[in-house]
């Protein structure tokens, strides 16, 4: 360029001469390549030593093997990351074939990182603020979770990144080029060809070439070759996957639409109002937050930065649009391009910070000090999640390989020959890295249901009428309806067809206008609740069980969350034609389980307790006395520790009891008179009367003192507030000497 082009440059009236000649270099060269590639091998290292070391579970280890093997992942395809993924497989020497794979997302993550400090150099203008984009993506956990095992999602944001930088090249070229317009198209279309969500650039990057250039939309030879690149090279590819269905293209168009997915659009997701915001903390915490808000102020306040600046902010309204109505439960990476952006927004934050701090005289001399502690504080941050990160990624493949080796042991243990069983796809595919990888065979008794999905659960629960079903124990397969019986056998939950749907033992306890528990199943190491609504349930809930010992020490709990994608039948689910079994953990030594339901909005706590201890003795003192004809005082135990008299007393109810009493407990010396009182309802109104269950015994634990002065035990029954006594054949309490 020569002076005469040079002086045409148009660049903010505000700046100064100094940094109107930056500004004017960065438009005639190209910026960043060796800071892009600083922190290009930044990201690789931090990728490589965190990466996940071998077999993962889910679509992760799908993506570790189908490559590989040339197959066809799940909708939409990926035939890219297919072909590539073979290429890359085949070509790397060393390492399991997931390792490589999962090194194939770390490369390109860091390609990615490398490129964004490219994309914020020529955006922000500043070192400072190029470089703190790429240190927030680099440290935002979000890409590095997805960098590190193999997943489409590395590569997408690479894609992306380049697609932006290749419009800002366009954009900020003097002359501009068309070179670059059809290079943005070009990897656009092959990022069609990779993950469609590259659809969602579209409005951003039509809004910057019409505000860049109004008189672009009569060039129709332009337009027709962005097109034709852009769909060539996006399309082309998907014959990969008809050529590998045999020419079968219902069968290719079913996988490409991805037509499974379509049913997750249907309204916004419930978390809607948090979603964004709670993964922009997560990543960047909220210095981060505030700072990338005044980064994005600060864009769209510089008229030569403006365009790009509302373009990044339509892209992350898009996109942020199509995650809030996607109901899934990896919603969050299809959050990562707003990552993307936000880290921008982040670098031009630091830029403002950079050119507020500029102005008065005083504090020009310390510029570069500040911003050197800056980035020693990001680099310090980053290296204080690397251990964490390389833990859980080692976690990643050890917990693989002991769940893959549990459920072999535990296929081995059925008893019968031509048992099945089912275990959720997530796992499932480790089995099939080791058959197509490692060559070992597939467990004959192995098969697979898709989770999340209730149909394959129906499934796997009806073919128990034809075939000995198990199920690999989780939460997930605890809750069925009350016409299969659970039970644990040989490390998995037997699965029954049941001939009634009673339970063993009634209840009939109403929690809820709604809601009832009618009765419950005793099974070694489980406790099956059943439920039955009586009208549809509108709102889920958590449903717990507290167990507690005889004493009330408690003895663990386990809660059943409300929704989400791990509960094939929750409560808003539950039909009112027929009960819901819902099976429990029971530990050892638990007499009483406190069950109950509860919610935030609406407001909901509803609980009842369940004896589910055995049937206890009557006690080492016998005493024989029936109160009202009702309740039974079979005995007690006694104990004096000093001057604190421990008593336990044995009731038992001979029927259903309509009323929850207090138990009186006086002490009385030689004289008659009362030393020492304690009243409560049984174990301190844990257990009242009302749940008693006609013919168990109940151990109810009283202390009195002093203990010294007391020679008889007056023990009795009242109804408060009216005072009501439950007497006994004679007298109102009955009298134990001691």
């Amino acid at each position: 360029m020569n002076e005469s082009t040079n002086a045409s440059i148009s660049s903010p009236a505000d700046e100064s001469p100094r940094q109107r000649r930056a500004w004017q270099r960065v438009v005639q060269h190209p910026q960043g390549q060796f800071g892009g590639l600083f922190f290009c091998l930044l990201a690789g290292l931090v990728y490589i030593t965190t990466l996940v070391p071998g077999i993962s579970v889910g679509d992760s280890v799908e993506m570790q093997w189908v490559p590989h093997t040339l197959g066809v992942l799940h909708a939409t395809g990926y035939p890219l990351y297919t072909l590539a993924g073979w290429f890359w497989s085949h070509v790397i020497p060393t390492g399991s074939v997931a390792y490589r794979m999962n090194a194939f997302s770390a490369i390109a993550g860091a390609a990615a990182v490398g490129l964004s400090y490219m994309l914020a150099r020529r955006i922000t203008r500043s070192i400072l603020g190029a470089a703190a984009t790429a240190l927030a993506l680099l440290a935002a956990p979000l890409l590095w979770s997805q960098s590190v095992v193999a997943e489409v999602y590395a590569m997408h944001v690479l894609i992306v990144v380049s697609v932006l930088y290749l419009l800002a090249r366009w954009s900020q070229d003097r002359p501009r080029s068309d070179a670059w317009l059809l290079a943005a198209a070009a990897v656009a279309g092959v990022g069609l060809a990779h993950h469609r969500t590259i659809l969602l650039l579209a409005p951003a990057a039509l809004f910057l070439l019409v505000g860049e250039d109004r008189a672009i939309w009569r060039r129709w030879r332009l337009w027709l070759a962005a097109l034709a690149l852009f769909l060539g090279l996006g399309l082309l590819p998907y014959l990969y996957i008809l050529v590998r269905f045999d020419g079968d293209l219902a069968r290719t168009l079913d996988v490409v639409t991805g037509a499974s997915f379509w049913e997750s659009f249907v309204a916004l997701r419930p978390d809607w109002p948090e979603l964004v915001p709670q993964v922009l903390l997560e990543q960047f915490g909220w210095i981060g937050v505030l700072t990338g808000v005044g980064g994005a102020g600060w864009l769209l306040a510089r008229p030569g930065r403006r365009n790009l600046g509302v373009a990044l902010a339509i892209y992350a309204l898009t996109q942020a649009a199509f995650a809030l109505v996607y109901s899934v439960s990896d919603v969050f990476v299809f959050l990562l391009p707003v990552v993307v952006v936000y880290a921008l927004w982040i670098g031009a934050g630091a830029d403002a910070f950079w050119a507020f701090t500029a102005r008065p005289a005083v504090l020009r001399k310390p510029r570069l000090l500040v911003g050197a502690v800056l980035v020693v504080a990001a680099l310090a941050l980053l290296l204080t999640r690397l251990p964490g990160w390389a833990a859980q990624s080692a976690e990643v493949t050890a917990n693989t390989e002991a769940r893959v080796q549990h459920i072999r042991q535990v296929a081995q243990r059925l008893p019968e020959p031509d048992a099945a069983l089912n275990i959720e796809a997530g796992i499932y595919g480790a089995f099939l890295y080791q058959q197509a990888i490692d060559g070992q065979p597939l467990p004959p008794a192995v098969q697979v249901y898709i989770p999340y999905e209730r149909v394959y659960y129906d499934q796997a629960l009806a073919q128990s009428a034809t075939r000995p079903t198990y199920l690999l124990y989780s939460y997930d397969v605890t809750r069925v309806p009350a016409r299969y019986r659970l039970s644990r056998e040989s490390g998995a939950v037997r699965v029954s067809a049941a001939d009634t749907i009673t339970p063993t033992r009634r209840l009939q306890r109403l929690l809820t206008n709604d809601l009832e528990i009618t009765g419950y199943d005793l099974i070694p190491g489980s406790l099956a609740l059943h439920w039955q609504p009586h009208r549809p349930i509108q709102h889920d809930f958590v449903v717990y069980a507290h167990y507690f010992q005889a004493d009330l020490t408690p003895a663990g709990q386990q809660d059943k969350v409300a929704t989400g994608p791990a509960y094939y039948y929750p409560p808003t689910h539950w039909p009112t034609d027929e009960p819901i079994l819902d099976l429990f953990d029971l530990p050892e030594n638990v007499m009483y389980v406190r069950v109950g339901v509860t919610r935030d909005e609406p407001a909901l706590d509803a609980t009842t307790v369940i004896k589910v201890g055995s049937t206890l003795q009557a006690g080492e003192h016998t005493v024989g006395e029936t109160l009202g004809q009702l309740i039974d005082l079979l005995g007690y135990d006694l104990v004096r520790e000093g001057e604190v008299l421990r008593l336990v007393l044995y009731w038992q109810a001979r029927r259903s009891v309509p009323h929850d009493y207090t138990v009186s407990v006086q002490c009385v010396d030689d004289a008659g008179q009362m030393v020492a009182q304690h009243d409560q309802q049984p174990l301190g109104g844990f257990y009242p009367t009302s749940l008693w269950q006609p013919g168990e015994v109940i151990a109810d634990y009283y202390e009195l003192s002093p203990s010294s002065l007391c020679r008889q035990l007056q023990v009795g029954m009242y109804l408060w507030p009216s005072m009501d006594l439950l007497r006994p054949p004679t007298g109102d309490a009955v009298f134990i000497p001691l």
